[in-house]
């Protein structure tokens, strides 16, 4: 597992397995709206504390967070 983010300008589909605390995070070039962006998958034991450190960085930003 890696923790710099890579995928960054690479082609749809193209997807990195992350970290983030102590579970996996897998980030996919790609979203399931009809616009450019990024979708993240995350370990059910750290779902909740990446959402709420993403939910507090997006004030002001072009970001839909769901979840």
């Amino acid at each position: 597992m890696q923790d710099t983010v890579t995928v960054f300008g690479k082609p749809y589909g193209t997807h990195q397995l992350l970290k983030f605390k102590t579970g996996p995070v897998i980030l996919v070039v790609g979203s399931g709206l009809a616009a450019p962006g990024y979708t993240l998958l995350a370990d059910e034991s750290v779902a909740g504390d990446l959402f709420a450190v993403l939910a507090s960085k997006v004030s002001g930003l072009a970001c839909i967070a769901r979840g």
